[in-house]
């Protein structure tokens, strides 16, 4: 693909100590290319990274590992959303146990996840010539109460502290540059660094690249800091971005997952209607059971709707597996969750079909509401190997992976299942965690 090309060449300088005292320090050349749809960089460690804005992905290349991985654009957000509450949770354990909590104070963590809290308070304040007492009291004290980053201009640079941490430094030289080279440069330090919200915004503002610019405190129970230095701004006229095609470990679970999927797919014949009659004649000739997981394995693959034939077929059905099976899928407490559990269990040790894969999804749907997740993740992942087609075990493997704050893997789970069924209802959840995001957080995607 073709497009006009800006590359910027910066020197990215991380300096660290840790707790025991150990320093270290790392001077690399990043090359940031931006053409109307795509961002790349490469990161101190080596990597380079894609930003494809248009097709809402996140590429990153290893070339030491020979991987190349596409995500979704969304996972890294969705992390930073979830992981904000996550360490206000940490701050009020250490609170409550008079602990030193300040380096989980929200200004701090929207600092070091580059996301502000949809009901942050936080806001700049920038220094003001001293005027008389009673102004200066009254400053003092809103700049404590709104938790006010400070921001101070010298000479030669704007600085952005929250009380006794530093955030940030932007030299007041600046390299002239268009609105678009800006917008990547800044969203070149979100996604790779962090810096608060607030402050790349006044960076934003500025109207020009900084020839130098600071972040501090990046990160927790240690000292991190990077600085960048510009070298150049060059223009292309016509280049070529190439994006490369998705490498992982042949040993890799998700590769094997979408890989078999991919060649179910491929196979897949148009039967729906012949598999639903199926289904409707095993419960009329005494195979109750399997008829009925059946049908529940052909809703998990895609959108249909129990055809009246069978409806009437089970109206009628008086076996006692298919109404025990009935009466333990929706469970209303957990008692009830425990008990469908030993239903599930009975049924799976029973006589066949009690292998199915339905059957298996439905006892790992209850066990992920029950919290039991490597229980429901061996179901699914049993279930999917024997029909990689079960777009809502995807789903819930998606769902179980969010948990774990795996989102990476949540939506490559995902992806899979839109690969498969892109319009069954159960993946109206992801649309609504993007949806959410792009309402939210739109900076990341533009």
């Amino acid at each position: 693909m073709t497009h006009s090309m800006t590359s910027v060449s910066i020197v990215v300088t991380e300096r660290r100590r840790d707790a025991q005292g150990a320093t270290s320090e790392l001077s690399t050349r990043c090359v940031l290319e931006l053409s109307p749809t795509l961002l790349s960089f490469t990161q101190p460690q080596g990597e380079r990274v894609w930003l494809d804005f248009a097709a809402h992905r996140h590429v990153v290349s290893d070339p030491a590992g020979g991987t190349c991985t596409h995500q979704s654009l969304f996972a890294s957000p969705y992390f930073r959303s979830i992981e904000g509450p996550n360490r206000a949770h940490i701050a009020s354990v250490l609170e409550a146990g008079g602990a030193d909590a300040s380096m989980f104070h929200p200004v701090i963590v929207e600092h070091q996840l580059s996301m502000r809290d949809v009901r942050s308070s936080t806001k700049l304040r920038r220094a003001q010539n001293a005027g008389n007492l009673l102004s200066r009291l009254s400053s003092a004290f809103e700049s404590k109460s709104a938790m006010s980053i400070e921001v101070a201009t010298s000479a030669n640079t704007t600085s952005y502290r929250w009380r006794d941490a530093p955030l940030c430094e932007v030299s007041l030289s600046g390299v002239p540059c268009s609105p678009a080279v800006l917008r990547a440069f800044v969203q070149y330090l979100r996604w790779a660094f962090g810096g608060h919200p607030l402050v790349l915004d006044d960076v934003l503002q500025n109207g020009t690249l900084p020839r130098s610019l600071t972040l501090f405190t990046l990160a927790i129970g240690e000292v991190y800091e990077v600085q960048l230095q510009i070298e150049s701004v060059g223009h292309t006229a016509a280049t070529a971005i190439e994006i490369p095609p998705e490498r992982e470990a042949q040993d890799n679970t998700m590769a094997l997952l979408r890989e078999r999927a991919e060649t179910a797919l491929a196979a897949r014949s148009n039967d729906q209607a012949a598999r639903l009659s199926a289904a409707t004649e095993a419960v009329r000739s005494g195979d109750a059971l399997q008829g009925v997981l059946d049908f529940f394995m052909l809703t998990l693959e895609s959108v249909v709707a129990m055809p009246p034939a069978l409806a009437e077929a089970l109206n009628a059905c008086r076996d006692a597996r298919v109404s025990a099976l009935l009466s333990a899928m929706s469970p209303q407490s957990g008692p009830e969750a425990e008990q469908a559990i030993v239903t599930f269990e009975a049924l799976r040790h029973g006589p066949p079909p009690n292998d199915h894969p339905a059957l298996l999804c439905l006892e790992a749907a209850i066990l992920k509401n029950l919290g039991d997740v490597r229980s429901a993740e061996s179901l699914y992942v049993t279930a999917i190997n024997a029909n990689p087609l079960l777009t809502g075990a995807y789903h819930d493997l998606g769902d179980l992976a969010l948990g774990k704050y795996d989102t990476g893997t949540a939506w490559r789970l995902w992806a899979i299942a839109r690969k498969i069924a892109p319009e069954h209802r159960i993946l109206g959840t992801v649309a609504e965690h993007e949806a959410r995001m792009l309402k939210q957080y739109p900076e990341y995607f533009q």
